[in-house]
């Protein structure tokens, strides 16, 4: 039996990009640092010389380090880095020195790294783990790992990160996916070599399965287990 299915974890039926900054201390007493300013702006060199200052007076006091959002906050307010037109946001200028100032700071703006590098396992509910495997085995082209009494693990391909734990349940009720406005019918998505070859191939093997749909260049289609799992397939 050939593989359906290439060898890697499964998809996300929705998936987001973009990288995010948390900031893990912020300035609580801002108000107060204005005030022994005389409620003035400082310009750079006093900036720079204030915060040294104080982090001196800290490690001899071993007093918590100050974080630099007073400093960015000011640092905002000086007429170098405000945009000619006097319009709302930051010039190119005063966002590389802010981006400097940000190198110099220690533990002040870390950028937000994933603590996870993809899906280990998923989990189908099945009447019969034994009986279930062989149907993923001929049909689906999986690789049986180990079986016991309550659970057979499989894995797509040779080279997936990703294995298939087949968990035999009492009684068993198939996987239901909350109604929604979204339209997702089932917890995940397997990846296909050829969407409309496995289509086809599990038309002909006598799987139910739904008809293809899309949008734009996007495919995918749900097929269900002998169990009434329902099982997504996106390309």
């Amino acid at each position: 039996m050939g593989k359906l299915f290439r060898a890697g974890p499964v998809s996300l039926f929705g998936q987001s990009k973009g990288k995010s900054v948390q900031v893990i201390r912020s300035r609580a007493n801002f108000g107060q640092e204005k005030r022994e300013s005389g409620g003035k702006s400082l310009n750079m060199d006093q900036l720079r010389t204030q915060e040294a200052g104080i982090q001196e007076n800290q490690s001899k006091s071993n007093a918590p380090a100050k974080t630099g959002a007073f400093f960015l906050a000011e640092m905002s307010r000086l007429p170098e880095f405000k945009r000619k037109n006097n319009t709302k946001g930051r010039s190119n200028k005063m966002a590389k020195e802010i981006g400097k100032y940000h190198s110099n700071l220690k533990g002040e703006i870390l950028m937000s790294k994933p603590l996870l590098k993809g899906v280990e396992g998923i989990f189908i509910p099945v009447k019969n783990p034994e009986l279930s495997a062989g149907w993923y085995e001929e049909v689906l082209g999986f690789q049986l790992i180990y079986m016991e009494k309550e659970a057979a693990v499989m894995r797509i391909g040779e080279q997936a990160q990703t294995v298939v734990c087949l968990v035999r349940t009492s009684p068993h009720q198939p996987m239901e996916f909350p109604e929604n406005q979204f339209g997702v019918g089932k917890y995940y998505n397997f990846i296909p070599e050829d969407i409309e070859e496995t289509h086809k191939l599990l038309l002909e093997k006598g799987v139910n399965v739904n008809p293809i749909g899309g949008e734009g260049t996007t495919k995918f289609f749900t097929f269900f287990d002998p169990d009434g799992n329902p099982l997504g397939v996106c390309q």
